[in-house]
């Protein structure tokens, strides 16, 4: 099939649509709920359905551990950030959900956090339904995970997804609504306030790649310089090229047909980081003296480590890098968190470690020598 083809039209099911409406109907089919509206990054997933929620000039509860472009889509759609609590296993509390509530809360964030879905996300979701709130799931670093054996995003009224925390993507982001009432609101937010970028969307996707890439210990310096020179020719001129995403892009042709390639093998892409991630997390507990933050269930979907270094994570950080690992701060996105003002500071002693789904014999090798050898 010609590339013009491809790009406008697809015929699917005895219908003929655009790869991105092909894409939302697998998402929204594979969800279980109403729709899916495409974006170009997660941040416009969530921007948009706290527009559907109408909550401009009101407040919004937010997790105090979350990344700031969370905050910053509250405070674009006309909304105050008001923080509640997160504990230091990163589960939500629904007394600490009750102890933030305002007259003004007319919506709530609740993150699944690092593949693992929010043990008490029904108690949260019947809390903001008893007020008569809109709940809205964070699940940008949990697509797949499960909670009694329900996927994430079917709990709340919308849900928010960002496809390049779950796997290599050009960006993409995806909100869903559980209504149709809610899913119409979305589709008209969408035609009025996205806008093509397709330019920076490939740029994106190619910088993706190359992080994504300098997680695989074999490749990393590499990938750091070819992300550097990509960064340069594209004209992106931020510090952290992750926020040069848009709060308005559209999701791209291409971004759709690698999104619905993800989806597709997701499920595969989970059972190979299972095998990873549980492996690395024995080791740790068993023989390091950094330990990984949470354990695992069937449930999980996860695509990252997270692991507690102590005093120690800025030395153990530096020298990850000179070994060619990649250990990061806490946010993939590298962004500062939490924010300043809710006090808290004990997120600084995290690190993380992508898995890429095909780290091999050779990376995990390197990563477990290398925490092993650093952390005795």
């Amino acid at each position: 099939m010609p590339v013009a083809a491809v790009r406008n039209t697809y015929h699917y099911n005895g219908c003929t649509m655009t790869v991105i409406a092909r894409f939302e109907h697998e998402f929204a089919a594979w969800l279980g709920v109403r729709g899916a509206v495409a974006t170009g990054f997660g941040r416009g997933a969530l921007w948009l359905a706290l527009e559907a929620a109408a909550v401009r000039g009101s407040d919004v509860l937010v997790p105090e551990f979350i990344c700031p472009h969370v905050t910053g889509a509250v405070e674009r759609a006309g909304a105050r950030p008001v923080f509640y609590r997160v504990r230091g296993d990163l589960t939500i509390s629904p007394d600490d959900l009750r102890a933030a509530w305002t007259p003004k809360t007319r919506a709530v964030i609740l993150p699944h956090y690092f593949g693992h879905a929010t043990p008490a996300i029904r108690e949260l979701v019947d809390e903001c339904h008893a007020r008569g709130v809109v709940a809205i799931e964070d699940c940008a670093l949990a697509m797949g995970a499960r909670r009694d054996g329900e996927l994430c995003g079917r709990f709340g009224d919308f849900a928010a997804f960002s496809l390049s925390k779950s796997d290599w993507c050009f960006g993409g982001g995806v909100v869903t609504a559980k209504d149709e009432a809610r899913l119409g609101e979305l589709r008209r937010l969408q035609r009025e306030k996205l806008r093509p970028a397709r330019w920076l969307c490939f740029f994106y996707g190619l910088l993706k790649w190359a992080d994504y890439t300098a997680n695989r210990p074999r490749w990393s310096r590499v990938a750091a310089g070819i992300g550097r020179a990509l960064q340069a020719i594209s004209g992106i001129r931020e510090s952290n090229f992750y926020d040069a995403g848009k709060f308005d892009a559209e999701m791209t042709w291409v971004c759709s047909l690698r999104a619905g390639w993800l989806l597709r093998h997701l499920q595969e892409s989970i059972a190979e980081r299972t095998a990873i991630v549980q492996k690395m997390w024995r080791t740790s507990q068993e023989r390091l003296n950094v330990r990984a933050l949470q354990g695992f269930s069937s449930g999980c979907a996860p695509a990252y480590l997270v692991l507690t270094a102590g005093e120690d994570a800025a030395r153990l950080r530096d020298e990850a890098e000179q070994e060619g690992i990649s250990l990061r701060p806490i946010w993939p996105a590298l962004c500062d968190s939490p924010r300043k003002d809710t006090g808290v500071s004990s997120w600084d002693d995290l690190l993380l470690l992508e898995i890429p789904r095909n780290l091999g014999v050779r990376g995990v090798s390197a990563v477990l020598s290398f925490l092993e050898w650093h952390s005795a």
